[in-house]
């Protein structure tokens, strides 16, 4: 093979990582992502063989800026999954100002091998790639040209069956987008917000929170009772059983600990929704969240 052969197979290698391992430093089992990771990878591998036709300088610039990329994203979208259970994408740009402060929780970060493992290698083969190149001496390109229109058909057809299946997963009521759905270079592009897309249960839904919510035109049918009680509600946003002395040994939580032993304590209460939002619904107005994905029963997942 020759010079160019190499750095060709290298650019490629490169781009083969990034489908293979982003999925947490590993390969997604599930088809989708694999479909939105083929769209994603050969329309990076096409734009990159552009810059390799045109010359050293444009290549490496090019081939350069679209590593960084996806790594930043990639990386972005693990650490938010971690935290969140859904996808970074650009809306999420508006919160930068708390970069720093979001900066101190990479300590308990669990996938830093995995992402130094995702970085090394994806930039050792791009390197390899800066090392060997040699501009091809065939006029026409053919071999290049030729790979161009192939990355184009893959990146057409994986990026229209996963448009569809995106669709059908936005009637499902999906408001914010699982780590399951889309490669993360790919969810980066998508919008969380729910649109216009809205299902017949939502509407029942709403109209049925409306109707808990209209004041009462007689207050005489409020009951009233011998004693008067302060009722303060404490919610607690992405904390787990697991974290609480009281659930599962731990010494984190010791006021919580100290609450638990002057008051009633539920053994059996599990989550309503995998989404704030409904979650709270569910317990302020009773609204239970049909949609929501089931989980196992494991009581240090409360």
């Amino acid at each position: 093979m020759s010079r160019p052969a190499f750095s060709l197979a290298a650019l490629c290698g490169c781009f083969v990582l990034f489908l293979m391992l982003s999925c947490f430093g590993g390969l997604s089992p599930y088809p989708l992502v694999l479909l939105s990771g083929l769209c994603v990878t050969s329309a990076g591998l096409g734009i990159t063989l552009i810059a390799y036709a045109k010359g050293r300088k444009a290549y490496i610039a090019t081939a350069s800026g679209i590593w960084l990329l996806f790594v930043l994203l990639t990386i972005s979208n693990w650490w938010h999954a971690d935290f969140f259970q859904s996808y970074y994408n650009y809306q999420a740009l508006a919160l930068g100002g708390d970069a720093g402060e979001s900066a101190k929780s990479l300590s308990a970060f669990p996938y830093k091998t995995q992402t130094l493992y995702f970085a090394g290698s994806t930039l050792f083969c791009l390197l390899l790639s800066f090392v060997l190149y040699q501009k091809s001496q065939h006029k026409p390109g053919y071999y290049i040209r030729t790979s161009q229109l192939l990355l184009a058909f893959l990146c057409i057809t994986a990026f229209t069956i996963t448009w569809h299946s995106y669709q059908n997963y936005r009637r499902l009521n999906l408001f914010t987008l699982s780590p399951s759905l889309l490669h993360p270079v790919h969810a980066f592009f998508y919008s969380m917000a729910e649109g216009k897309v809205v299902t017949t249960a939502e509407r029942q839904s709403w109209r049925h929170f409306k109707q808990l919510n209209q004041p009462l035109s007689n207050e005489s049918r409020i009951p009233v009772s011998g004693k008067n009680y302060n009722v303060i509600l404490v919610v607690l946003e992405s904390f787990r059983a697991s974290l609480t002395g009281y659930y599962a040994g731990t010494k984190l939580t010791p006021n919580f600990d100290r609450l638990t032993k002057k008051n009633l304590v539920f053994n059996n209460f599990y989550a309503n929704s995998n989404y704030t939002m409904k979650g709270e619904m569910a317990l302020l107005c009773g609204l239970f969240d049909n949609n929501a994905a089931p989980q196992s029963p494991n009581p240090t997942s409360r």
